[in-house]
């Protein structure tokens, strides 16, 4: 079709064309593009014949100019008229010459022959020229003569100026113009012919298929084939229509054979199904679904889907079938409650989807599948009903477990502290052996309340990953000085004998939950310290290994202790498993520790590994999986108390607002800061320590956690918040719980605590974090 942007009379021609019988059109294409190829080729050669004219034309009159100019010398040199002008009057006899002469190169006319037509510019120049001006029907033409050869490098001495007609040329090209247009004219009358006779070969077969197709769309018979008349073009498609009538009728059997195989599905299908129309009645139905809605199949085909929603799916701005057809395409799926006849109430999946047009259908319909799932739903009900209270049942254990936890930390705290305060103290050989003991069994009875705590944890599949970022270094340092005394105290040496970060790139922190690998280490620093004998060496190897995806931290334990049998290897891991259950035993302990860091192995996807030889020694090594990031800004050199006490002279002194409600964990801790020599005030619970802060500038509030009125975490929350009403400055807050868990350090981080430390406090812990914020 023509584009728009044609004139509306060539589409209106394209339309009158289009419109005619195929015959018609070929012989139009085949007339016009004969007739336009022959007259291309005339109208080229008339052209190329009118452009050797010209060049013929200008040759001739170059030549004469040429012979008259060498002819007329003599005549020049003698200065004789007479023989110039016979000259002149001799070559005037070829045909089409008005006008010769022989002029000086002033301007003067030598000689002439005829009469010089008006308007004939007489131009001389150094060199020849013939010019053709078809306006005039004529040619002009002009040749300089030189009386000497030696002469040419000078100006010519004479011109000789031909102005020869044209109209000689013109009638022998009208000639051949009209002999032009009557072969074309008979050329045409003959393509005609020809073109009328040959259309019949193309338009006859196509006919003929024509009326076939006409034959088979009327009486439905796709078994008719035509016959072929030619192998041409017309053959193959002939050829093509008869193979596609094969496809159309196997493909109708296919059709029919499908359509007989859904009706069946359709009928004996164990999910109700139906055919709705676009306002939601039914067209068809299945039995199953008239079962399901306990309706006979005539009442159900007269009602609408909508009856048989129950209220409770109702929407009061849309009806159910209008969500339906919201969702179609690409379909509706859904789980709603449906009410049959008898009023019993099912829950039913309910699939929809739009069936595409057959031809002849005018009207939009649907196919929806019905699926009761009554006895699921109510199997999921009493699933969530397990669920919810197997989750009441974990929160009460994990609040048993952290009261438990707190109950149980909160009198050791103040026991093991003012132990270490005591040991301080000018005391004799005596008294500080009895305050080791009473040291020793408070952390042996602490370690055993921090194993069966974090056993049951991880029994309970609630070991979650902290991950921060962290130096291994210090890794290994905190968890030496923590079994450092263990060792010393047992006459066995603890080492870190090897430390390996080469591989860690420049300008990066490890990645991972730090406190869970530090209690990897401790735990088997632990355990080999427990089964070695006195005299004995327990070496620390770490080392961190790069890959593709970050790296591995490998913790590596050896020791020269009893060792493990073969049989005892492959318990070793298991929980409450020790070498030794006699009631004779000599190593204290339930067996819990290695157990612990397998499950913390596997809660970071590391592993845990052991070798051993009795009598020799064991090696426990853990490999965790650690990424990077980058490494934060330093803080400067590390100032110590001494540093601090200078730093604050003559200024205000430092203030630690202590916010406990236990009397000696708030007594305990009193004594070590005034040991640190820094001064404090004490609010007993956290209701009380938001109205200190709001009333007094502290440098850092130490916070207890669990306290009556309010506790640690609702009293930072509502500090902070005061902080950010007022624009004011941010006081740091640390907690000191005996909650000891990762679930308990992360919730303080939420609500905006600084630092934590678990009961029983550590001095040197305590004592970092005063150096870390009254330094600042």
């Amino acid at each position: 079709m023509m584009d728009k942007g044609f004139p509306d009379w060539l589409s209106k021609l394209e339309r009158r064309i289009g419109n005619r019988s195929l015959d018609r059109k070929i012989r139009l294409i085949l007339t016009f593009s004969g007739i336009g190829l022959v007259g291309f080729t005339i109208v080229l050669l008339a052209l190329f014949d009118w452009a050797f004219a010209r060049k013929a034309i200008r040759g001739e009159y170059d030549s004469l100019g040429k012979v008259i100019a060498l002819d007329v010398r003599v005549a020049l040199l003698f200065e004789d008229e007479k023989d110039g002008a016979d000259v002149l009057e001799a070559f005037s006899l070829n045909e089409g010459i008005l006008y010769s002469e022989i002029a000086w190169s002033d301007g003067e006319v030598f000689a002439s022959n005829g009469v010089a037509p008006e308007g004939v510019n007489r131009e001389f120049s150094p060199g020849s020229y013939v010019r053709l001006s078809y306006f005039e029907s004529r040619v002009e033409a002009c040749e300089p003569v030189w009386l000497s050869d030696e002469s040419r490098s000078t100006p010519p001495d004479a011109f000789v100026f031909l102005v020869g007609d044209l109209k000689p040329i013109y009638k022998a090209f009208v000639l051949k113009s009209a002999l032009i247009v009557a072969a074309l004219l008979l050329g045409g009358a003959l393509l005609r012919w020809v073109v009328s006779r040959m259309s019949r070969l193309i338009t006859d077969p196509i006919l003929e298929l024509a009326e076939t197709a006409k034959h088979i769309s009327k009486e439905r018979d796709f078994s008719h084939r035509q016959e072929k008349v030619f192998d041409d073009e017309t053959g193959l498609l002939v050829d093509a229509f008869n193979e596609m009538m094969s496809q159309i009728e196997e493909r109708g059997a296919i059709i029919q054979s499908n359509e007989e195989r859904f009706r069946e599905y359709f009928e004996l299908g164990i999910a109700g199904m139906a055919i709705l129309d676009s306002d939601g009645g039914f067209v068809e139905a299945n039995r199953q679904l008239g079962e399901m809605l306990q309706v006979d199949q005539d009442v159900l085909l007269n009602s609408r889907f909508d009856k048989w929603v129950d209220e409770s799916e109702r929407d009061s701005e849309a009806s159910p079938f209008d969500l339906v057809k919201e969702g179609c395409p690409p379909g509706y799926r859904d789980e709603l409650w449906l009410r049959g006849e008898g009023k019993s109430r099912f829950f039913a999946i309910v699939s929809v989807r739009r069936l595409a047009k057959v031809v002849g259908e005018q009207e939009v319909l649907y196919l929806a599948l019905f699926q009761d799932i009554s006895d699921r739903k109510r199997a999921e009900e009493e699933l969530r009903a397990s669920k919810r209270a197997a989750e009441e049942a974990n929160r009460s254990k994990d609040e048993f477990l952290s009261v438990m936890s707190h109950e149980l930390r909160t009198p050791l705290n103040p026991i093991i502290g003012f132990v270490d305060l005591l040991m301080y103290s000018d005391q004799d050989e005596e008294q500080l052996n009895m305050l080791r003991s009473i040291r020793r069994s408070s952390e042996h009875l602490l370690n055993l309340i921090t194993d069966i705590l974090d056993f049951t944890r991880a029994q309970g599949g609630r070991l979650e990953a902290a991950p921060e970022p962290f130096e291994l270094e210090d890794i290994c340092r905190s968890a030496l000085e923590m079994t450092e005394r263990s060792g010393v105290s047992n006459d066995i040496e603890v080492t870190l004998r090897s430390l390996e970060l080469s591989q860690i790139p420049v300008g990066k922190k490890l990645f991972s939950d730090a406190g869970k690998i530090r209690q990897i280490a401790i735990n088997f620093l632990s355990n080999a310290i427990k089964y070695n004998k006195p005299g004995g060496s327990v070496w620390l190897d770490a080392r961190f290994e790069a890959n593709s995806q970050g790296g591995v931290v490998c913790i590596r334990v050896e020791d020269t202790g009893i060792g493990i049998d073969e049989q005892m290897r492959e318990l070793v891991f298991e929980p409450f498993t020790q070498l030794d259950m006699s009631l004779q035993r000599k190593h204290e302990g339930v067996g819990l520790g290695l157990s612990i860091c397998k499950r913390i192995a596997e809660c970071l996807n590391g592993e845990v590994a052991v070798e051993s030889e009795v009598g020799v020694g064991s090696v426990f090594t853990a490999r965790i999986p650690v990424t990077f990031v980058e490494v934060e800004l330093s803080r400067g050199p590390e100032m110590t108390i001494r540093d601090l006490k200078v730093l604050k002279e003559g200024v205000s002194p430092s203030r630690v607002l202590l916010v406990e409600d236990d009397l000696e964990n708030m007594r305990l801790i009193e004594a070590k800061l005034r040991k640190l020599g820094v001064g404090f005030d004490w609010a007993k619970n956290g209701l009380d320590a938001t109205e200190k802060v709001k009333e007094n500038d502290f440098d850092l509030v130490l916070m207890d956690v669990r306290m009556p009125l309010m506790d640690g975490l609702e009293a930072t929350r509502v500090i902070r918040e005061k902080e950010l009403d007022e624009a004011s400055g941010r006081v740091p807050i640390v907690a000191m719980t005996a909650h000891a868990s990762e679930r308990m350090r992360v919730e303080c981080a939420r609500v905006g605590m600084d630092g934590y430390m678990s009961k029983p406090i550590q001095f040197d812990q305590l004592e970092n974090y005063i150096k870390r914020y009254l330094a600042s």
